[in-house]
């Protein structure tokens, strides 16, 4: 639904951090990220926590067999108050598919609008 910048910075970097909106079972979840790591042209990492858990995301990119590239994602979220760890032990099934389909959800609009830039000159 939305993002925001929320540090005086430019660029993408450590320190980056962001509010992003988006619909989670029916409903608007707002979140506040930052990157953590970045290793350029190859993967970064984007933590958050929330709700009594932590979450870390990591993104990497790969050379492909056709020339162009793989972006994988990788999700992690760790219930570290006790009422997340109850959440987590009784309906944690239920939040690990929707999170799954929201990051097929992001990783189809990132093929799409990587699709549409074209190729890019840069190594």
């Amino acid at each position: 639904e939305s993002v925001e910048r929320l540090d005086d910075g430019s660029g993408f970097q450590i320190g980056t951090k962001w509010r992003e909106t988006r619909v989670m079972f029916g409903r608007s979840a707002t979140e506040i990220m930052w990157v953590t790591e970045i290793d350029p042209g190859r993967r970064y990492v984007v933590e958050a926590s929330s709700h009594g858990a932590e979450y870390r995301t990591e993104q990497r990119v790969a050379p492909a067999d056709d020339g162009g590239s793989v972006l994988t994602t990788s999700f992690s979220g760790k219930p570290v108050s006790t009422m997340a760890k109850v959440m987590s032990a009784t309906v944690g099934k239920l939040f690990e598919n929707a999170t799954r389909k929201a990051f097929e959800q992001d990783l189809s609009d990132i093929a799409t609008a990587a699709e549409a830039a074209g190729p890019s000159d840069e190594s």
